[in-house]
């Protein structure tokens, strides 16, 4: 126990990392409506030490399961590391949104594997650009995500 806090300590001094406002509400909101949640990240730690970190953050969440490019070999947006996610998820590509704020190693990887990308740009680095066309759904907070999703959910019980 005592390794694994000292690990975790290292970790947040090398990349601080801080949750998102309204990532709870998301988290909370996407697991009262039975929709699917999982974590793929280009942290260069591993996955167990991602999950302690977001544990310590989000205790009551539902993540099916948590990945990082060090245990995959893969980094974002080598369209493998989500198709390894996918098939963890044991769900094909087109089923499946993925979110994220790196218009590149997110949107771009996750559309070349076949997802629905969902850039999240408020915490976005400026001045980010696509060279390439590709189509995917924009929020500047998750509130919006979760109307848009209420909407589409609306829609298909109609």
């Amino acid at each position: 126990m005592e390794m694994r806090y000292a690990g975790r300590g290292k970790a947040d001094h090398a990349a601080p990392g801080y949750p998102t406002a309204g990532m709870k509400q998301l988290l909370g909101f996407l697991h009262e409506k039975g929709i699917r949640t999982a974590v793929v990240s280009n942290m260069m730690k591993n996955s167990e030490t991602l999950t302690l970190r977001i544990n310590r953050f989000f205790p009551e969440n539902h993540f099916e399961f948590i990945m990082t490019s060090c245990d995959y070999l893969f980094k974002k947006p080598h369209p493998r590391i989500f198709k390894m996610a996918c098939a963890k998820a044991k769900l094909s590509a087109e089923k499946i949104w993925y979110c994220g704020d790196n218009l590149i190693c997110d949107v771009k990887g996750s559309y070349q594997a076949g997802m629905s990308p969902v850039w999240y740009g408020a915490c976005a680095k400026a001045n980010q650009t696509l060279a390439e066309d590709i189509p995917y759904l924009t929020v500047m907070d998750w509130k919006e995500l979760i109307q848009k999703i209420d909407r589409l959910i609306a829609k298909e019980e109609r």
